[in-house]
C-alpha cells in the first residue's frame, strides 16, 4: 500500500499553504490528492461558519434512494462539534490536522479507495485557560470522478465502542473462548499507592500509538485504560479463569487477559464489585473525579456498556478531559457529544480510584 501525509494548519479560518509534496504521488492522481486536501481544508472551515455547502460538494449522490450515511455522519459530528463548544464557551484559536493515507485499491482511472488516520490538534481558550485536545480517528474513503470532478460515493468512519475496521474480527473471537483456556493456577494482589500523575503520564505517551508489551484490540479502549491504571500502581488480581483484573504476556501470541482487562462492560461491573486489588468507589458527578480516574459509558442506554476512558487533566470549569483508545483522544471533552456514537439515551459511570490498594 501506498502512503502519504498531507498536512492541513487553519489559524481561526486561515488556510496556511499546503505542501506540495506526497509520497503516494505515483500510486494516487496527483488532482485527487489535491482533492484530499481540498475537502480536509473545508472540513475544518465547516467548523467555523454555520454554512456546510463548500463540505457538501465532495459527496456524490445520483438519486434519493442513494445512501447518504457519509454525508449526514460528516454533517452531524460537525454539527455537534460546534454545539459542544458553544456549551463550553470555547474560543477555538486554531486547529492542525494530519492526514495520513494508505490507498487501498484502485482502478487506475476513476475509483480510489483511501484508508485515512486523520490527527486533528484544536487549541482553544477557556477562562483565561488556554489548552489542546487531540483526536485521531481512521476512515475509508471511496473517491469517483463523476463529470470530471472526484467525489465521495461511499465512507466508513471509526466509532468509540466499535470494531475498527467493521467485518469480523480474530480478536472478537479470542474473547468468546476465553473460557476454553487453561488459566494459570495462581492467585496474587499487590498492594500499594496509586500515582495518578504517573497514570496519566501514560496515557499521554500511548494515546495514540500501541505499547508493543500488550495485545491491540480491534476495540481497544478498555485495553488502554486498564495498561493506565496498572502504570500507576493499580495491581492485578490473578485468579485462575477469566474473572479477575489481569494482563500475562508481553504483546505475544501466547499473551492471557482477564475479560475486565480488555472489555468495557467487564470492567464497569467489576470496578464496584472488586473486593481485592483493583476497585473503585462510584461517584454521582464528572466533577467528583481526579486525575486517573475512570468513565464507562452506554452510548444507546441500553446496559450494554461499550466504552472506557482515563481523566487526564480538567477544563477551566473543573470538568474532566479525558484519554481513550479505538477513537485515539487525549483531553477529550468527558461527554463525548461530539462523537458519532452519542445519543440522548447515553448513560455514563464515574469511577473514583483510591489512593491506595
Amino acid at each position: 500500500m501506498a502512503r502519504g501525509e498531507i498536512s492541513t494548519v487553519y489559524q481561526r479560518v486561515s488556510l496556511n499553504p499546503l505542501p506540495k509534496s506526497c509520497s503516494a504521488a505515483d500510486k494516487i492522481p496527483p488532482d485527487l490528492l489535491v482533492t484530499v486536501q481540498d475537502y480536509y481544508q473545508a472540513w475544518h472551515q465547516a467548523t467555523q461558519i454555520e454554512d456546510q455547502g463548500g463540505l457538501w460538494r465532495y459527496y456524490y449522490y445520483n438519486t434519493e434512494e442513494d445512501d447518504k450515511s457519509g454525508w449526514e455522519y460528516c454533517s452531524r459530528q460537525i454539527k455537534r462539534w460546534r454545539s459542544l463548544n458553544r456549551a463550553r464557551l470555547l474560543n477555538i484559536l486554531d486547529h492542525r490536522t494530519q492526514v495520513e493515507l494508505d490507498l487501498i485499491d484502485g482502478d487506475g482511472e476513476a475509483i480510489y479507495n483511501l484508508a485515512v488516520i486523520r490527527t486533528t490538534l484544536t487549541r482553544y481558550r477557556q477562562l483565561g485557560q488556554v489548552k489542546a485536545q487531540a483526536i485521531r480517528q481512521r476512515e475509508k474513503l471511496t473517491w469517483a470522478k463523476r463529470g470530471g470532478q472526484w467525489v465521495i460515493t461511499a465512507s466508513q468512519q471509526e466509532v468509540d465502542g466499535y470494531p475498527w475496521p467493521p467485518e469480523p474480527l480474530q480478536s472478537s473471537m479470542q474473547l468468546q473462548l476465553l473460557a476454553r483456556r487453561r488459566w494459570p493456577e495462581i492467585s496474587t494482589v499487590a498492594s500499594g499507592q496509586y500515582n495518578r500523575q504517573r497514570a496519566v503520564s501514560y496515557a499521554a505517551r500511548w494515546w495514540n500509538d500501541f505499547n508493543p508489551q500488550y495485545k491491540r484490540f480491534a476495540v481497544d479502549c478498555t485495553n488502554f485504560v486498564s495498561q493506565t491504571l496498572r502504570a500507576g500502581g493499580a495491581p492485578m488480581t490473578y485468579v485462575g479463569q477469566p474473572r479477575g483484573w489481569w494482563y500475562l504476556g508481553s504483546g505475544g501470541e501466547s499473551d492471557r487477559w482477564s475479560l475486565s482487562w480488555a472489555v468495557a462492560h467487564s470492567l464497569r461491573w467489576y470496578l464496584p464489585t472488586s473486593q481485592t486489588g483493583l476497585h473503585a468507589s462510584e461517584v454521582e458527578s464528572a466533577d467528583q473525579l481526579q486525575l486517573g480516574d475512570v468513565i464507562s459509558y452506554d452510548f444507546d442506554g441500553d446496559g450494554k456498556w461499550q466504552h472506557s476512558t482515563v481523566v487526564v487533566d480538567f477544563d477551566a470549569y473543573g470538568q474532566p478531559l479525558v484519554a481513550a483508545h479505538t477513537v485515539a483522544a487525549f483531553r477529550r471533552y468527558w461527554t463525548y457529544q461530539d462523537s458519532p456514537a452519542w445519543s440522548e439515551n447515553i448513560q455514563y459511570k464515574f469511577w473514583h480510584l483510591p489512593e491506595r490498594f
